[in-house]
């Protein structure tokens, strides 16, 4: 006969048969990844319930029904992983095959990766980049896939990052987790000789003190019938980093809630909460980390909330449905630790190479992105089996950064030009976007005996606009076909052949269009002598208009 246990949650099974007059059989150690499928059969012999066989010792059960190319972490290896405190999907791409510097399977950047949180994207809508940010404990697992992936993943270009959090269940269980080191507790590795042959070695960063706890207790509510899970992280470091700078700190603290309701056999509800906020003092400005001392670094503020919930239905023994959402809101200012940026200027010595006064900019991000994933599956019989799937995603995200000097940056060129003259510039922008993307996908896993072919289309209508213009500045239609084969080499689940094409396409970002919407100030130059006038002349200016 068929069988089927829909919308398992990743992890470690066990599956065992019963019935009167036949021994029961069990299987352990039953590794599930996240979107997944496997075959488990188990044959039963006559005899009574009272005998059980225990399998032990067979061939690991692999996908064979799978075109997808597909890499999991478990929470085991998490755990064991040096990566902390830092964003987790991303952190964990270049630990994977196939994968370097976030550029995946021989695709685009690190920004054409699909971050996905339980199953819904929440990557930056301008750019594609992270933006929500959570502590590795929270993670259940992760898993990483693109090539070959079915047409219910779109809008990336290079790798599928699908990050699962922990939830609560019939049994409590709790994590207490401390990392504490100070600067005493560090190594010294650089010898006398190697300080004296490059002086820059003995002027390495160092961490005065760094405290990361993590709490965590999930367990019922009402067994069977509700549960929930907390998890509360606290990170802190202060360090004396390489170059002029003394004083580099961080501390990020963060909290979540998930709530799991199973109201019947046929329904499954939950909902989570996160709070994630970090902020930092003692930045350098972009790529001057070396250079510039405490007066020209900024503070670093951000804050941050994370929501989302999942339904899933079960209408019969061939049918399933599941609905998404998720949704943040959050900020990204970085303000100069020294002078207000809208009246102090910012100055560069070409001859010392020393910057002095200020910073002189400021740039602040705001975000926002909600979207809902709905699909429906249903498990046919013609000319073999069909796990048939339709879905619908839609996207709503919104964009907003400003950027300037609060008068002009004063750049120190005496050393170049023969009376002494300076160049002073000023730039700036306050720009707003919004995505909408609507998207819709069909396929089909269709068995016969041991190949199955795996067949799909996926559209995407991604739209720009404007608010301040209250115009769509962006419109495109894309059509993506999916196609893949999997093949059961011996029948027995321990060897597969896969083989797929596919097209793909970007996200829906506003640096694609952003251009094209007002906000922008022309980048101008004057020059600039400090023993006359203040503003001799125009040198010019430059804008690069979008196309």
């Amino acid at each position: 006969g068929a069988y089927r246990f829909l919308a398992l949650d990743a992890g470690t099974w066990s599956i065992q048969a019963e019935l009167t007059g036949f021994t029961t059989k069990r299987q352990d150690n039953v590794l599930l990844s996240i979107g997944s499928r496997l075959n488990v059969n188990l044959t039963m012999t006559i005899g009574t319930l009272a005998e059980a066989i225990e399998v032990v010792g067979e061939t690991p059960v692999v996908d064979t029904t799978s075109s997808m190319t597909e890499n999991t972490l478990s929470q085991d290896m998490l755990f064991n992983l040096p990566i902390r405190p830092s964003n987790a999907a991303t952190e964990l791409l270049d630990y994977l095959p196939g994968i370097n510097n976030g550029a995946a399977f021989g695709g685009d950047s690190d920004t054409a990766n699909a971050l996905l949180l339980d199953g819904v994207d929440t990557r930056d809508p301008s750019g594609g980049s992270s933006w929500t940010f959570f502590a590795f404990n929270l993670v259940d697992e992760v898993q990483v896939s693109g090539l070959g992936a079915p047409a219910e993943y779109g809008a990336f270009q290079g790798a599928v990052v699908n990050t699962v959090t922990k939830s609560g269940s019939n049994r409590f269980r709790g994590l207490f987790e401390g990392y504490y080191t100070t600067g005493g507790l560090a190594g010294d590795n650089v010898s006398d000789e190697a300080v004296q042959a490059n002086p820059a070695l003995g002027e390495a960063s160092k961490i005065d003190n760094s405290l990361d706890l993590t709490a965590q207790l999930g367990g019922p509510i009402v067994q069977d019938k509700l549960f929930f899970f907390l998890s509360s992280t606290y990170f802190n470091e202060k360090a004396n980093p390489q170059g002029p700078r003394d004083y580099l700190e961080e501390w990020s603290p963060r909290f979540a809630t998930k709530l799991t309701w199973q109201p019947g056999p046929n329904d499954n509800v939950s909902a989570i909460l996160q709070s994630d906020n970090y902020y930092i003092r003692g930045r350098a400005p972009g790529g001057l980390g070396l250079v510039v001392d405490d007066v020209i670094t900024n503070d670093e503020d951000s804050q941050g909330w994370n929501w989302g919930a999942t339904w899933r239905h079960v209408f019969g023994s061939r049918t399933f449905s599941e609905v998404r959402y998720a949704g943040w809101t959050g900020f990204f200012d970085l303000n100069p630790k020294q002078g207000d940026p809208r009246v102090t200027p910012g100055h560069f010595d070409a001859a010392t190479g020393e910057y002095f006064d200020s910073q002189g900019w400021f740039y602040y991000a705001d975000r926002g992105r909600n979207q809902v994933n709905a699909s429906i599956s249903h498990f046919a019989e013609a000319f073999g089996q069909h796990d048939l799937k339709f879905g619908v995603e839609i996207e709503r995200s919104k964009v907003r950064d400003r950027y300037g000097y609060g008068t002009l940056f004063y750049y120190d060129y005496s050393t170049y030009y023969p009376i002494g003259q300076y160049t002073a510039y000023t730039y700036g922008y306050d720009s707003e976007g919004k995505n909408q993307r609507d998207s819709a996908y069909l396929q089909d896993s269709w068995k016969i005996n041991r190949l199955t072919i795996n067949a799909g289309v996926r559209f995407d209508w991604v739209r720009g606009v404007s608010p301040v213009l209250d115009e769509k500045l962006y419109d495109k239609k894309n059509w993506a076909p999916r196609l893949g084969f999997a093949w059961d080499v011996l029948g027995d689940g321990s060897t597969v052949v896969k083989g797929s094409y596919g097209q793909y396409y970007e996200g829906a970002f506003v640096w694609a269009w952003q251009l094209a919407a007002p906000g922008y100030e022309d980048l101008t130059f004057n020059y600039y002598d400090p023993e006359g006038t203040d503003l001799v002349g125009p040198l010019g200016n430059t804008f690069t208009e979008y196309y």
